[in-house]
């Protein structure tokens, strides 16, 4: 009877922790926000306007890409597999003839499998130009793309799109080479190298604008050691050698016409390059002119194009950081007296 009972009693305490883990890991699944991303439309063409750059198996890559950077850079993002959305999707329009793009079937799928946010969107862009440059005998042949990509996001319960973005990514082929991060490369390459690392890049300022608009998910400077600053940013986020990265701090409330807030205004205090990723984090240093001196544990990081951190590099950059003025102390609270040095 004794051993029944020990029996019986250790069952229940298996089943009783069993049952504590599932409903952790669905309450932690229930904090996050659920997104799903449809396959990405191709609008880009040819300079001629008569043939389009992308087909549409290379969109569907893209939309990959994309979408992992998106949810595995992210702490408060979940995103349903395609896979269930497209079956969905198709099933939708069988029933009701909609077209494949049409918001108010992108949003009955949002509806049916409980998501929050539906994404959707198009390659706008994806070009390649050539440059030669000669040196006595020696010629070498320069090979740049651009790649935009736009994306809208449908506010689910609402039915209505909440947020338009677009990015533009770059690449050459004198690029820094590619940490690929989970990314499957044998499957992108029919996009070539350079494509992809073009697409790549306005991929991660697409996922990292969007955790912040949706989520309030931002970026951070985590620590400075001999000069070299941690950021929070890893290959899981799309983060890669030589990226670069703007250092910043919230300024100001920006007031609307009608005197509403709009959001704050971004101030600069210097430019990182990333020198070593990691899956997590990222090590850079400062890319001068900009002063290392100014940056501190805390201090917001976003990844910005190629284009505009070699435009900054003409900048007049603070000399010192910046004082905060509003109707709260939340600047010193979080980084302190403005002549404390990093930590």
């Amino acid at each position: 009877m004794k051993l029944s009972l020990r029996i019986f009693f250790m069952a229940f305490l298996t089943f009783s922790a069993f049952a504590l883990c599932v409903a952790a890991t669905e309450s932690d699944a229930a904090e996050k926000i659920r997104v799903g991303v449809m396959k990405f439309d191709s609008k880009a063409m040819s300079f001629d306007g008569k043939t389009n750059n992308v087909d549409d198996r290379q969109a569907g890559i893209i939309t990959d890409m994309f979408t992992q950077i998106l949810a595995s850079g992210s702490k408060s993002i979940t995103v349903r597999e395609r896979s269930e959305i497209e079956r969905i999707g198709e099933e939708i329009i069988l029933g009701i003839g909609s077209h494949p793009e049409c918001p108010d079937r992108i949003t009955n799928i949002g509806r049916i499998l409980g998501l929050q946010y539906m994404l959707y969107g198009s390659v706008t862009d994806l070009r390649e130009s050539s440059s030669m440059a000669a040196v006595s005998i020696l010629a070498t042949v320069k090979r740049e793309t651009l790649a935009t990509i736009e994306v809208r996001v449908i506010d689910v319960a609402a039915g209505e799109v909440i947020l338009t973005l677009a990015e533009t990514g770059a690449a050459s082929n004198s690029s820094s080479t590619l940490s690929s991060g989970d990314i499957v490369l044998s499957k992108e390459e029919e996009l070539g190298d350079i494509k992809v690392r073009a697409a790549r890049d306005a991929s991660v300022r697409l996922a990292h604008r969007i955790r912040a608009e949706l989520c309030g998910e931002y970026a951070y400077v985590l620590s400075e050691s001999d000069g070299e600053f941690t950021i929070d940013q890893g290959e899981a986020s799309g983060a890669e050698n030589g990226a670069p990265y703007l250092v910043y701090v919230d300024g100001p409330e920006l007031l609307g016409v009608n005197g509403n807030a709009i959001g704050r205004k971004k101030i600069p205090l210097a430019l990182l390059k990333v020198t070593r990723t990691e899956s997590n984090h990222s090590v850079c240093k400062v890319a001068p002119p900009s002063n290392g001196e100014l940056i501190r544990r805390g201090d917001k990081v976003e990844p910005i194009f190629s284009e505009e951190a070699k435009r900054m590099g003409h900048w007049h950059w603070p000399k010192a950081r910046p004082k905060i003025e509003g109707s709260d102390d939340t600047y010193n609270r979080l980084f302190g007296d403005e002549n404390d040095t990093p930590k």
